[in-house]
């Protein structure tokens, strides 16, 4: 949801802009992308950053690794979950007129007690992923 949400506030303000910072962050994953298959290469185990930063700086490093990713992930996954929720509200609004009141789908510090919706959308994708790999590719090919 962030790239569309972004994008709406990005392009007025830096138009043509947009596109060259999506070429570059293109690049910029295609090198990263390159340099983890080369590393990839060299270590024979699997795993992510965490195989990884074991591999090369030791266990402590590793688990700091570890937690750093799961800070990341709990961010990441907080704002789609967040956008999600804000579309929908909107959805709900645009087919039916209603509109959640801003206590149960705004942030804290912005007139809202709990979002709801952000929290609806965590669990049924924590639901969906624990049922396993091939509901999950039924639910994605029907999106």
């Amino acid at each position: 949801t962030g790239i569309f949400v972004i994008l709406g506030a990005a392009v007025p303000k830096a138009g043509p802009a947009v596109l060259l910072s999506f070429i570059l962050a293109a690049v910029t994953a295609l090198f990263s992308a390159l340099s983890y298959a080369e590393l990839a290469g060299t270590i024979p185990v699997s795993g992510s950053s965490y195989s990884y930063a074991y591999a090369t700086m030791g266990e402590f490093w590793a688990w700091v690794c570890g937690w750093c990713l799961m800070l990341e992930y709990g961010v990441s996954v907080a704002a789609v979950a967040v956008g999600w929720g804000g579309y929908i509200n909107t959805l709900l609004h645009q087919l039916f007129g209603i509109e959640l009141p801003a206590a149960i789908t705004g942030a804290p510090g912005e007139g809202g007690v709990i979002n709801l919706p952000a929290i609806a959308i965590v669990v049924l994708a924590s639901i969906l992923l624990l049922r396993g790999a091939s509901e999950s590719a039924v639910v994605n090919t029907a999106m």
